[in-house]
């Protein structure tokens, strides 16, 4: 993992202080990069040169000190901390395998080599300052080996002086703020990335010793299988316990200096040592046969190696191919980090694959698959995004000039919305149509839509842009067999010179709204999107539309909703009100939708509002933990991403021409061999490779929920009679079941197998 920070206050007293390093031996701090070589640095770092530099001054006479009231007031530069996983600072550190060191360094001068690309300063140009790269860095590399908790963790400090060279001068590095083009501005924009590489560099290294490694977290966080980590994970647990487990990087950083204590002082390194090993032999952790193990499958990979494929040239631009379609359909801007990241997913973890990587991102840059949107190259586009545009301009130009909509027999009576009547009186081949209000407003304008197109003679098809839609649009009077999907519009044609009406159509992204302007075209139909105002799909594609010349025409009448903000300081009283509020609206029989961002303030808000429904006797007092599995969305892309799988996870494969699915639980990703080892109901374990991961196939992450008398259960999946969206009120709890009501009927439920729900 890379973190990142300003330097420590004081200086080399801080990064060289003993208690930093107990047990690393020889593994000094020493100088990297292309300008330590240039100012003749290199080796062992000494105290007053390392100080000197951080204030500004280094060998050869360069000072880029600057004074300001009295006061050298130079940036001294920034703290990139490469955390090693904490099973390699248990075999490295604790067990002391010089080979883990080893790979930890050299891991390191690989995440330094890809940094350094990334220096930069800022020079004048005709009197316009500007960003120039120049590929060279001052570092000073501090390895360190414990926490401040003492346990054992493995870690390098990269400290990265203020200083560059462009054409023979030294400058300082760039920073820029607000066009985020600066050195550490892209140093942040390339974090995961840059954490990826190191990482990447390290597991293959490990790999190769014939250790065996396991995915653990996003962004390819890994351990090696077998070495007890928790024990020594006092510092992980304090983060975790701040900002939950699905925080992002920034905040699980902010969190780090938060939750920060001053370092112990001086523990002896003798009853340190003896500490750690007893932690490992109470955990029951057999060094000998973890090592006996490693050897023999490391003579096992020695034979399969030679017929293992090497990743080539096409194997990754293919892979950076994939990446740029797979971020062109979730968004239309992208930064340099994202392709990188997508790239390294879909590929082995072998030697130089990050320098591969980036080569064949620039060669996809040159020709033109990703466009840069800022001089730096830091945010892009696609090609393909650009070309969908396009496209849709185009598409909705030849409908406007092409189909005629025709009334085929006299109005049998006029529609009752004004919206509507305009609609009628213009009879426009492509129109978007506004009428805001949620499910309500979409409601009102897809019934209107139909009236008007059935009184003018005309066929008419609604479109449902998602599950949920699609059911409640089918339930409507009149619409059962009108109502159809994307997959549906694209495997059968529109009737000829008919009405396609899309429900929530501003959940289309550029591309389905391309293929629905195509078939529309193709049948010389009316298209009408029905915008009701919620979350637009990537790329806008009614702006898109508007952009080309398509009418909006907006309803007279808008929905308001009221809103009301309740402030309090304290967390807890927010939670405390928000609850008693939700109380009092349930019991007068409103359906109430509570929303909260990131999983842990999720958990907090969920627990809060529990309590105060069984404080008021709104939920019984009987209450069951049981086993339910949430879906995790797999397309044609993703489902081929190692980091879209975690250990634990479970996956049904439903069988051809039946309702009838295999479950099996994920026991292992390997990156080495890009596949998983799955253990069936049955308890045998079988391989799958992450190509033969298909459409069949449904990912789950499985989480166990408290559930009381009283409380409601939403399927998020088809299971048995339940389809997704359905909704059961639990009237008893039983050992095993619950009893559960639905429409008026009651019926058991099993809970000794886990609920979709």
């Amino acid at each position: 993992m890379l973190t990142v920070s300003s330097t420590a206050g004081g200086g080399a007293s801080y990064y060289m202080a003993k208690d930093n390093y107990y047990f690393l031996g020889n593994m000094e701090a020493s100088w990297m990069g292309k300008a330590a070589e240039l100012l003749g640095l290199e080796g062992p770092v000494d105290a007053k040169t390392f100080d000197d530099a951080l204030a500004g001054f280094f060998p050869q006479g360069v000072d880029l000190s600057r004074m300001s009231g009295g006061q050298n007031v130079h940036r001294p530069g920034y703290d990139l901390t490469l955390s090693a996983p904490k099973s390699i600072s248990v075999l490295g550190v604790v067990l002391g395998d010089s080979r883990i060191l080893e790979a930890h360094q050299r891991a390191v001068g690989v995440a330094m080599g890809e940094i350094e690309r990334l220096a930069s300063t800022r020079v004048m140009v005709d009197g316009v300052s500007q960003t120039e790269m120049t590929g060279k860095l001052l570092a000073a590399a501090f390895h360190h080996d414990t926490s401040r908790e003492l346990d054992p963790q493995l870690h390098t400090h990269l400290i990265v002086m203020n200083l560059t060279e462009y054409l023979g001068e030294w400058k300082t590095l760039s920073s820029d703020k607000i066009g985020n083009s600066g050195f550490i501005e892209n140093v942040y924009a390339l974090q995961v990335a840059l954490g990826k590489i190191y990482r990447n560099e390290l597991r293959q290294a490990v790999e190769e010793m014939g250790f065996r490694t396991v995915v653990t977290g996003k962004n390819d966080l890994w351990e090696i299988e077998g070495v007890p980590v928790e024990i020594f994970s006092q510092r992980t647990q304090q983060i975790r316990e701040a900002v939950g487990d699905g925080a992002s990087l920034k905040s699980r950083d902010v969190a780090a200096l938060d939750t920060r204590k001053a370092k112990q002082k001086d523990p002896d390194r003798v009853e340190l040592l003896t500490d750690w090993m007893n932690r490992l032999e109470q955990e029951g952790f057999d060094i000998g046969a973890f090592r006996q193990e490693a050897e023999a499958r490391l003579k096992a990979m020695e034979s399969d190696r030679a017929i293992r494929p090497e990743t080539t040239p096409d194997d990754v631009r293919q892979a950076v191919s994939l990446a740029i379609s797979q971020l062109s359909e979730k968004r239309t801007r992208f930064t340099y980090s994202d392709v990188l990241n997508r790239t390294l997913n879909s590929l082995d973890a072998r030697e130089q694959i990050a320098v591969m990587a980036r080569s064949a991102i620039e060669l996809a840059i040159e020709d033109q698959q990703l466009i840069p949107l800022d001089r730096e190259k830091g945010l892009f586009t696609s090609s393909i995004h650009l070309l969908d545009e396009l496209s849709l301009q185009q598409l909705a130009g030849e409908m406007k000039s092409t189909v005629v909509v025709s009334g085929g027999v006299p109005a049998r009576s006029s529609p009752s919305a004004p919206v509507m009547q305009q609609i009628e009186a213009d009879r426009p081949s492509l129109a978007i149509v506004s009428q805001p209000g949620g499910a309500g407003g979409m409601r009102e304008s897809v019934l209107a839509g139909v009236q008007l197109a059935q009184s003018q003679g005309r066929d008419v098809v609604v479109l449902a842009t998602d599950r949920t839609s699609e059911r409640w649009l089918a339930e409507q009077s009149g619409l059962t067999d009108k109502v159809i999907t994307l997959k549906g519009l694209s495997e059968a044609p529109l009737p000829a010179n008919s009405t396609l009406i899309v429900a929530g159509a501003e959940k289309l992204s550029v591309r389905d709204a391309l293929t629905v302007t195509d078939q529309a075209l193709r049948a010389q139909s009316q298209l009408l999107l029905m915008d009701s105002g919620g979350r637009s799909g990537t790329g806008n594609a009614l702006q898109t539309l508007e952009a080309a010349g398509v009418t909006r025409y907006r309803a007279e009448t808008e929905r308001t909703v009221a809103v009301s903000v309740v402030s309090a300081p304290d967390k807890r009283q927010r939670y405390t009100a928000l609850a008693q509020d939700y109380a009092a609206m349930v019991g007068q029989g409103e359906n109430v939708v509570v929303q909260a961002s990131g999983e842990r303030e999720q958990q907090s808000l969920t627990a809060a509002l529990r309590q105060t429904l069984q404080e008021k006797g709104m939920l019984g007092s009987k209450t069951a933990t049981i086993d339910t599995l949430v879906p995790q969305w797999l397309d044609s892309k993703n489902r081929r991403q190692l980091d879209t799988y975690r250990e634990g996870m479970v996956l049904e494969q439903r069988a051809p021409d039946s309702r009838v699915s295999q479950r099996y639980t994920v026991d292992r990703v390997s990156a080495e061999t890009r596949s998983l080892i799955l253990v069936g109901e049955d308890g045998q374990r079988q391989g799958l490779k992450l190509g033969q991961v298909d459409s069949s196939w449904s990912l789950y992450r499985p989480q166990t929920v408290d559930i009381a008398e009283g409380e409601k259960l939403t399927w998020l999946a088809r299971q048995g009679k339940q389809r997704a969206g359905d909704s059961v009120t639990v009237t008893a709890v039983r050992k095993n079941s619950l009893v559960v009501e639905q429409d008026g009927q009651k019926r058991v439920i099993r809970t000794d197998e886990p609920l979709k729900a």
